[in-house]
């Protein structure tokens, strides 16, 4: 009897020594547990996991505070909850990629309210099951909405004419091959009209720089006033300015350089005297490149300042 109760007693003594191990194991799991969370609490960055029925599955702190509920709305919450549509459809196309077992990472543009967007670099990949199933994905957001404006600034700087305000010869050049290649492959119409300021060292040597800089903006006003959504305006260099004209026929290039020419006679600038523009127009065929274009174009531009100035001429 003694000894079935000491075999007892040491039965569940290994019980309780097994149970206080087990015990021990688990506080030290949810302590890694409790610390994981506070380390994505102040991640810096919105950190979430999604089924894929791209409801929410976990959401950190940053995120909860973001969409503006607590841990109990997660399961049935999902984007549309708080995304306008447009971005509804892109994350909803990355989701399905990453579901697919590709990761992603891309910018998307969220303007919740009109002239305000924020920018996320959404760093995306799947996650798998025991089976191997791919079942949620997890994903990581980081507010890169300062980098972005900053990096469009720079853009900007790059690509256009800080005295006009209009592209630049790189960004035209940049245009003028895309729209070579497009009228290529389409074999659709594309002019270009080269436009230069008929005697504009006068302008300079009478009325200073100043004046000649306010012309050149005032003329770049002018040109941009009369195109179309699809037309490319830009200062070639000096008094020079180049016009694109996708989709455009050479009749319909010559009346608009017609009637660019009528807008910068009628204007009354600050000079004591009419000042002019002189327009060359050349049309886009199958064996022309920006050099060979460009050439047509100035040599139209040649006899209309040999002519007398103040006209347009064009070759085909």
């Amino acid at each position: 009897m003694a000894g079935l109760v000491l075999f007892l007693i040491i039965t569940l003594a290994l019980l309780a020594i097994q149970l206080f191990r087990y015990q021990q194991r688990l506080d030290s799991a949810r302590l890694q547990q409790k610390r994981l969370m506070q380390i994505l609490d102040h991640a810096g960055a919105l950190i979430y996991t999604k089924n894929r029925y791209q409801h929410y599955t976990y959401a950190n702190k940053p995120c909860l505070d973001l969409f503006q509920i607590d841990e109990t709305q997660i399961p049935e919450f999902s984007d549309g909850h708080y995304f306008p549509i447009e971005t509804q459809q892109q994350l909803k196309a990355i989701d399905m990629k990453v579901l697919g077992g590709e990761a992603n990472q891309e910018e998307v543009i969220v303007e919740r309210e009109f002239g305000k967007p924020t920018v996320y670099l959404e760093t995306k990949h799947p996650l798998r099951d025991e089976q191997g199933n791919i079942d949620e994905l997890v994903g990581i957001s980081t507010d890169v909405t300062e980098l972005w404006r900053l990096k469009k600034a720079l853009e900007m700087q790059a690509n256009i004419d800080p005295l006009t305000g209009i592209a630049n010869r790189l960004k035209l050049d940049e245009t003028f091959q895309t729209e070579i290649d497009r009228a290529r492959r389409y074999q659709t119409p594309l002019c270009i009209l080269l436009g230069d300021v008929d005697h504009f060292k006068e302008v300079n040597d009478h009325f200073g720089h100043q004046v000649g800089d306010r012309v050149l903006i005032t003329i770049a006003e002018l040109i941009q006033s009369s195109l179309r959504s699809s037309d490319h305006a830009g200062r070639w260099g000096g008094e020079e300015f180049l016009i694109i004209c996708p989709q455009t026929e050479l009749n319909q290039a010559t009346k608009l350089a017609e009637r660019m020419r009528q807008q910068v006679v009628a204007h009354q600038f600050e000079t004591s005297k009419q000042l002019s523009i002189s327009f060359g127009v050349a049309a886009f065929s199958d064996s022309d490149s920006v050099s060979s274009l460009t050439t047509k174009a100035d040599r139209a531009l040649y006899r209309a300042k040999a002519g007398g100035r103040n006209q347009v001429c064009h070759t085909s």
